[in-house]
Formats: C-alpha cells, structure tokens, sequence
C-alpha cells in the first residue's frame, strides 16, 4: 500500500513537479527550476534564508547562479558583441553598442513595472476617497470599476482593492528592483571579464605601460560605476 503513496512534493519545487519525479534539472539554479508561483512570490530563495538562519553560511550553501549571468555565457555573448560592434571607431561608442544590448530588455521591462507600480499607487487615495464617499452615501454613484458590486457591499469591495493595490505595488516594486539588481550586476561582471581578459591577452611588452595598480583600479573603482 505504501508503494501505491504518490511521492511527497516539496513546497518549494517547481509547481506540477513532484520530488523525485523528473527531479531537478542539471545546470540550471533554483531560480530556473522554480514555477511561476515561486518565481513571482521569491519562494525560490527560502531554503537559503533558513539555511542561513540556522547557521552560518558557507560557499558550498550558496546555490548556483542562473545559466544568463554565468560568466561564462556573459563572456561569450560580450565578445560576439564586441566584434560585431568593432564599425564604432570610438571606445565610448563601442561600449554604449555592446551594453545596449545587455540591458535593453531588462531596461524595458523596469520602465513598465515602474509604470505599473506609480498607477498602483494612485489607486490607494482613489480608494481611500470613495470610501468616504460611500460611508457618506451608500447610494452614491460608484466609479466605473464598482459599478457592478451591490451598493451595500461597495465597502468591503473597496477594502479589497486597496489593500490588493498596495500589496500588487510592493510586489512590482519588488520585482523592479530585482531585475535592476541583476541588470547591473551583468554590466558589471562582464566589464571586469572583458578586463581582465584584456590584461591576460597583453604580450609583455605592452604591459610596460600599464601597471598593476591601474588594472586593479579598472576592476574594482571603475567597473562599479556601472553598477550604481
């Protein structure tokens, strides 16, 4: 009878996947694998929270970065770039042509969700004034977005939406700053790799004119401009 038991799902896998069944898929992170539930709400980064909550943590505890902003895919997409944006003859041109693209969706998507968010936010004072206006007048004529709700549970109706409303702008708010996170940490790293790749390429003699201290100022000052 036990065999006939389906296998215990965890709350955080994949949604429709169950433990041991498929199981995780090599080379992909946690933020990969998890379902739309998962990836929407951050409930892919609970098992490290309360691995690092119960004690401290290590290396070998951080899982794996997501396959995109491994350096070494982030390498192989900067030098494809790089050579195909080599027409641009000024540096600061030819930076601008490589990034654009690193960024461009991610910078998109921010400026919807900040849209989004900012319209979020006007709807708590919208709610908040017809609220008033209800408790006022129950048979006050609604908006068009309550309109179809009884008058005696226009209210509750309106409770629900602000609160829904500040909770969807948290949330979008949240996912904004997320993805500026990961998007200036891709510019970032790949402006350090594409350094450092420059520095190992060098021959000796062309060295002579570039210092240590320099490249390290190139790697770590310079580089997290582009982050900030």
């Amino acid at each position: 009878e036990h065999s006939r038991m389906p296998p215990a799902t965890s709350v955080y896998s994949p949604l429709g996947q169950e433990d041991g069944v498929g199981g995780p898929k090599p080379g992909l992170s946690q933020q990969e694998q998890a379902g739309w539930l998962s990836q929407l709400l951050f409930m892919w980064i609970s098992p490290l929270l309360a691995k690092g909550y119960s004690k401290k943590l290590e290396m070998e505890d951080v899982p794996e970065n997501s396959t995109y902003m491994r350096a070494q895919k982030m390498m192989e997409r900067w030098t494809t770039l790089w050579e195909a944006a080599a027409e641009h003859k000024k540096p600061a041109r030819r930076m601008v042509a490589v990034m654009w693209p690193f960024v461009k969706r991610t910078w998109i998507l921010q400026i919807l969700m900040k849209i989004v968010g900012d319209l979020l936010r006007f709807m708590q004072p919208m709610c908040l004034q017809v609220i008033i206006q209800w408790l006022g007048d129950v048979n006050a004529e609604p908006p068009f977005w309550a309109s179809f709700v009884a008058a005696e549970y226009r209210g509750a109706y309106y409770v629900v939406v602000m609160i829904g409303a500040m909770l969807a702008q948290g949330l979008v708010y949240t996912h904004c700053f997320f993805l500026g996170g990961e998007m200036a940490f891709a510019a970032r790293s790949t402006t350090i790799l594409a350094i450092y790749q420059k520095a190992l390429g060098q021959a000796i003699h062309a060295r002579a004119d570039t210092t240590t201290g320099k490249v390290v100022n190139l790697m770590s000052s310079d580089c997290t401009r582009l982050q900030w």
